[in-house]
């Protein structure tokens, strides 16, 4: 899991307290204003690309608020957009590669979708980055500020949360996501959001289909905590 997170840190980050993962005071979400998150996995397999999709839909489902996906790694020629459901999706051209010019793509993106201010209507842009594109992704979790870090149901809650502190060292604002959870008690006072297994849910967010389902309340809870910001 780890070791992605060694080649985005060329100093030794220094010892952090406990990351404290409380429940928001808030319980429902305001349409109002842009959003914008990176939604990146800490292992390979770990469901990321689902929980973006999911949070995006969840987004796009507030009142007059457009919502955008973009996907590192899926690999597009031309950055063309397409659409999924209510989302649009944005492919970042697989010639980018630097992580400068990733981020200068997302930054584009988000202007032409009317976010960052550029807008009339509220608008939210959440980013999909496998651990396997961590690295090229890095300026974005930077400039963006918001990074969501998804970790496997099945690994070790410490070490998820060991890895959210290296993240949260450079970045505004980190939170941690266990997906196809188990034992939700495990992942309690380390996750601020949990997601049980759901492979029907899956496939209809994979579609732009968001399920009425289990994963239904803890996407909502996490889209609320992006407000709550």
């Amino acid at each position: 899991m780890l070791a992605w997170l060694q080649e985005l840190f060329i100093e030794p980050v220094a010892p952090r307290a406990p990351v404290a993962h409380g429940p928001s005071p808030a319980t429902t979400f305001d349409p109002e204003g842009d959003i914008e998150a990176v939604v990146v996995g800490l292992s390979g397999r770990c469901g990321a690309t689902t929980v973006a999709k999911g949070l995006a839909l969840v987004l796009a489902g507030a009142a007059g608020r457009s919502a955008n996906l973009v996907s590192l790694g899926t690999g597009s020629d031309d950055g063309a957009s397409s659409s999924l459901g209510p989302l649009r999706v944005w492919r970042v051209p697989r010639a980018l590669t630097d992580p400068t010019e990733v981020a200068q793509y997302g930054a584009v993106v988000a202007r032409i979708a009317g976010g960052r201010g550029m807008g009339t209507l509220p608008t939210a842009t959440v980013w999909d980055i496998p651990a396997s594109e961590a690295s090229a992704g890095a300026e974005a979790m930077r400039e963006v500020g918001t990074v969501i870090a998804v970790a496997r149901g099945d690994s070790d809650p410490v070490l998820s949360e060991l890895a959210v502190g290296m993240l949260a060292d450079r970045h505004e604002r980190v939170l941690l996501v266990g997906n196809r959870v188990a034992s939700p008690d495990d992942w309690a006072e380390r996750a601020s959001v949990c997601l049980p297994e759901s492979r029907l849910a899956a496939r209809l967010i994979g579609r732009g289909r968001f399920p009425g389902s289990a994963l239904a309340d803890p996407l909502h809870r996490l889209a609320v905590l992006l407000e709550a910001a």
